[in-house]
């Protein structure tokens, strides 16, 4: 090889020193990742580089991502809006299901608020009709008293 020709390449160039570590004149970095080389240097890992972390026998089987760029969904779609879109699926269904806790908390403090609430009421209830009854009986006393004082003026 023409090591001088190249310099640098040297370290990673498998084949002459012509730039190009798979026949194709790809990136020097996307040959540490592509060990299968068949697509030809510079299509190896099909525009990205980083696909070819994923494809690494490199025949563009959509495998883990779209590493054949033909739009299909995978890991590369799956890449950051996907991602973002189960994350928020997630958090939101996190935040319903606390939003349900906090309202069934919310909803037993008001229940017990509620019946001790009550309770006071129907104290307060007795306590009146208590009252009233006494009230009355009070009255129906009196009025037997004035009645009889009535009778004796009449006698």
């Amino acid at each position: 090889g023409d090591y001088d020709f190249i310099g640098l390449d040297e370290v990673f160039d498998g084949d002459e020193g012509d730039d190009e570590e798979t026949g194709g004149g790809a990136h020097e970095v996307d040959d540490l990742i592509d060990d299968g080389g068949s697509g030809g240097g510079d299509n190896d890992e099909d525009v990205g580089g980083v696909d070819g972390l994923y494809d690494d026998d490199d025949d563009g089987v959509v495998g883990l991502g779209d590493e054949d760029n033909d739009g299909s969904f995978g890991g590369d779609g799956m890449m950051m809006m996907d991602l973002l879109v189960l994350i928020g699926v997630v958090l939101m269904m996190m935040m319903m299901v606390v939003m349900m806790m906090m309202m069934m908390m919310m909803m037993i403090r008001m229940m017990i608020r509620m019946m001790m609430m009550m309770m006071v009421m129907m104290m307060m209830m007795i306590r009146m009709m208590v009252m009233m009854m006494m009230i009355i009986i009070m009255i129906m006393i009196m009025m037997k008293i004035m009645g009889m004082m009535v009778v004796v003026d009449f006698l």
